[in-house]
Parts: C-alpha cells; structure tokens; sequence
C-alpha cells in the first residue's frame, strides 16, 4: 500500500510532466518542419500567423533561428521574434525562456538542421532523375554501351 497517498500524488505529478512534454515535442516537430518549409520559401505573415496559433515555442524558435549563420532570413525573423514581446533581447533570455516552457533547443536546432539537409539531398535527387543522370536511381542497374 502507498504511505499516505504520497506514491500516488508523485505518479500523477510524473505522468502530467510526461503529457506537457509529450505535447512539447508535438508542438517542436511541428515547428520543425514548419522551418524547413519556410527556409526556401520564407513567408512572414505565415510566422506571424503560426505565433497566433502555437504562441511563445514560435518566438522562441524565431529568435533562435535569427540568431544563427546556417539558417539565413535572420532580419526578418529577428521581427518577427521582436513583435512577439515574449523574452528578453539577449540570448541569455532566450534560453531562460526555453527552459522555462520545456523547449529543447538543442533537440529543435538539430531536427531543422536534419530535415533541411535532408531536404536539400531529395531535392539534389529529384533534380538529377529529371535530367536523366545514370545514378540518379542506384537501384536501376547502370547499363555498358561501351562494346
């Protein structure tokens, strides 16, 4: 038996923090690719637009984002990370602020990195079977004209 419920209140307490961080994750996946969408077709409205919708963890995401070399639209995130009045104007806020809400930017920066490089290899792909490159699909045989 459980000493005065206490085992009980600690396993709710678990479980709860289990559902927020399970919802967090949803939320960074959607954000992910959501990033990747907009790193080659950059809409500002949509981030305003997504902020309604999924509010701080998208500021949090934008002023990281502006703050990197890798990602590019640094001005117009910087924006939209500024009209959002979430956090600070520092970095150092910037990560107080994640942690506060359980955003992983270490998970998020590296899930965006994948997916555009990812992205970038499809897109490296599909360009090379429209031109009819030879290995452009390895699992087609390639084919000895040479005799």
């Amino acid at each position: 038996m459980f000493a005065g419920g206490k085992h009980v209140k600690c396993l709710q307490k678990s479980l709860a923090n289990e559902k927020g961080f399970s919802t967090m994750k949803r939320a960074i996946e959607s954000l992910v690719q959501f990033c990747i969408a907009q790193r080659n077709a950059f809409d500002i409205a949509a981030w305003f637009a997504k902020f309604e919708d999924e509010g701080e963890a998208v500021a949090l995401a934008a002023k990281y984002l502006s703050m990197t070399s890798w990602y590019g639209h640094e001005a117009e995130l910087e924006q939209v990370a500024a009209a959002t009045h979430v956090f600070a104007d520092n970095s150092n806020g910037l990560h107080l602020e994640s942690q506060a809400v359980g955003f992983d930017l270490n998970y998020f920066s590296t899930r965006v990195r994948i997916g555009i490089a990812q992205a970038g290899q499809v897109s490296r792909l599909a360009k090379r079977v429209a031109l009819g490159a030879p290995d452009a699909r390895p699992d087609v045989p390639r084919r000895d004209f040479s005799a």
